[in-house]
């Protein structure tokens, strides 16, 4: 387990939830090792993301795939796995051919490469996950003080040209965005609501 986490480690730089270009597809059916499954079950929790798009990103990414083939050769995580799981995905015909051209060239059952496929997708999401939670918990004491100043500064500038000044109304639209991205956080943060950066 600690090589597979040096190794995610190692290609953490590359960003997994990347939008992918449409392609026609076709159904397929696996049988999921244990892991792969529950991997697959708790991606299926994200709001807008398809079983296609987790193979075609990791397909598209050659040095994901070039981890999960390495880890489908050892099988690293036989030992842990339970029952297979039978699944019918829906994939692209590109990222299917891939898969099968795979499975065939390195003599790999296409379940046990469709399983460390997902499996390493959702760990790398996690990953990311995890950073993301990071910065916004960094972020948020920053975005208090700014906000704490900025009142402040509101205040400051209502005694100098008077509160009812259409100056210190508009300084007031900027103290409140502040605000709103400050409850964001927060929401985001407590697991409320999801973050939103395009309006908050």
């Amino acid at each position: 387990m600690k090589e597979l986490e040096k190794k995610l480690y190692q290609i953490k730089g590359v960003k997994i939830l990347s939008q992918v270009k449409k392609e026609s597809s076709r159904r397929a059916t696996f049988n999921l090792a244990s892991f792969g499954n529950d991997a697959l079950e708790e991606l299926s929790k994200r709001p807008g993301l398809k079983h296609k798009e987790i193979f075609d990103m990791v397909c598209e990414k050659e040095i994901i795939l070039d981890f999960a083939l390495d880890l489908a050769k050892k099988d690293s995580l036989k030992e842990s796995a339970e029952k297979s799981v039978q699944k019918t995905l829906l994939l692209s015909e590109k990222s299917l051919k891939k898969i099968n051209d795979i499975s065939k060239r390195e003599k790999i059952k296409r379940d046990t490469l469709a399983s460390y496929i997902i499996f390493v997708f959702g760990e790398l999401v996690k990953q990311e996950e995890e950073e993301e939670r990071e910065g916004f918990i960094k972020g948020e004491p920053f975005i208090s003080r700014v906000y704490s100043d900025l009142e402040e500064e509101q205040g400051n500038l209502g005694q100098e040209i008077g509160h009812d000044h259409p100056l210190v109304h508009a300084f007031g639209y900027v103290v409140t965005t502040c605000v709103m991205l400050q409850n964001a956080v927060r929401s985001h943060l407590d697991g409320t609501k999801p973050f939103d950066q395009d309006f908050f």
